[in-house]
């Protein structure tokens, strides 16, 4: 055979050959095509959309109604107006005259007066002697007062209240002025008992902080608030013993408050013997309290009793209450409920994660969700490593994916 021949004879072999290669280059080169085509649409994806992880410490706690219940004594006496000799929080000892009854026939006019005229000389005479930070303070804490007594119809202790407050006001002024004013005053409020009245002075039959006003529940221990259930409690506080008297006596520091919680939030006390409580009602305060007692459910709540030997003059006319119940706090990252995933496992479990933008790439997160907070969760981010010292790859600042398209572990994003 010629070597012409045997040149095409091999040309025409290699043919099918040939073909494979090309073939196989055409679809490589389509891959790589479309590869690029894909990441070039994930680049350019407008969808996409992070936020910055930021870390929150949130308080734990919960709102509950209650009562309050001091050891105290109603002073008798049958009068048709008394005048306070003290002012409100005030100790007063055993034999002290602490007021001055007015009979019913008594001029109702003159004797009105003269409780305003005294009223004021005590408020203007305490607020003096304080400084300017705590003048503050207590005009706050009187306003509230003064607004809780308008939404009892106390109408006797708003205008106790509104005295106290203006003296406050006044206080603010020249040193010498207030003197002048409390003299001014005290001259007046001799000159009217002289002319037009008479009275009784009323002593204190024991030690205690005097208090001008009384309920009728004077007679309730803060250990009677002990061993109820919720509607025992309210039945405890449902009648009033309401009867004649011209002041009361707080013959005790320690105080008793009584709430009624909810069954989940009552037993997260159970180990547990001080807890952080904030008044909200009738005013603001707030008080570390000792738990003396968690008691038994009923309808899925129970009374939670405390107390307290610190604030008494704060409560002096505390009763019905709502308080908070502070837990402590608790700490994790706070990501968009649209951020967090959930997948289910080869168990059935469901599985809750985040994405995360890191190094141009979406890296899946797992987390734990602590709490929601309406439109958010507060997470855990799960540890990664075994070693001491390993940590979530979810922390502050990190970018958290809330919107993307076709979301995977290892995705190209950016």
């Amino acid at each position: 055979m010629s070597a012409k021949a045997k040149t095409k004879n091999e040309r025409r072999e290699s043919t099918p050959g040939g073909f494979t290669i090309k073939l196989i280059s055409g679809l490589l080169f389509a891959a790589f095509a479309l590869y690029c085509v894909f990441n070039l649409y994930n680049t350019l994806d407008d969808t996409l959309q992070t936020t910055p992880a930021a870390s929150v410490a949130v308080l734990e706690s919960t709102v509950a109604r209650g009562y309050i219940a001091r050891e105290e004594q109603l002073v008798a006496g049958d009068y048709g107006l008394v005048v306070p000799e003290l002012q409100n929080g005030v100790r007063a000892a055993s034999g002290q005259a602490i007021a001055v009854g007015y009979s019913a026939g008594a001029d109702t006019r003159s004797v009105a007066e003269a409780r305003d005229l005294r009223a004021r000389i005590l408020s203007l005479t305490a607020v003096a002697a304080t400084t300017p930070a705590a003048r503050s303070a207590q005009s706050t804490n009187t306003a509230e007062k003064l607004a809780a007594s308008v939404l009892r119809g106390d109408f006797m202790a708003q205008r106790d209240y509104a005295i106290e407050l203006e003296s406050l006001v006044m206080s603010a002024q020249n040193a010498d002025d207030v003197r002048a004013e409390i003299s001014v005053l005290q001259t007046e409020l001799d000159s009217l008992t002289r002319s037009s009245l008479s009275g009784k002075a009323v002593y204190a039959p024991v030690s205690g902080i005097f208090a001008a006003d009384y309920d009728g529940w004077e007679g309730i221990a803060p250990s009677d608030m002990l061993g109820n259930v919720p509607s025992g409690l309210d039945a405890l506080f449902s009648y009033s013993s309401a009867q004649s008297g011209s002041a009361r006596l707080v013959t005790g520091t320690r105080w008793g408050l009584a709430l009624v919680l909810p069954d989940e939030y009552a037993q997260r006390l159970l180990d547990t013997t001080y807890v952080n409580v904030r008044l909200t009602t009738p005013y603001s305060a707030e008080f570390e309290m000792r738990i003396e007692e968690i008691g038994r459910s009923e309808n899925g709540e129970r009374v939670v009793t405390l107390s307290c030997s610190s604030g008494i003059s704060t409560v002096l006319d505390a009763r019905t209450v709502t308080a908070e119940v502070m837990f402590g706090e608790i700490s994790g990252i706070r990501v968009p409920k649209a951020a967090v995933h959930l997948e289910p496992n080869a168990n059935g479990d469901l599985l809750t994660y985040v994405y995360i933008a890191e190094s141009q790439m979406a890296r899946r997160v797992r987390v734990e969700i602590l709490r929601e907070f309406g439109d958010s969760f507060l997470v855990k981010g799960e540890v990664s490593g075994t070693t001491a010292g390993s940590s979530s790859n979810l922390r502050e600042g990190v970018e958290i994916i809330t919107k993307a398209n076709g979301l995977y572990d290892g995705k190209v994003i950016r």
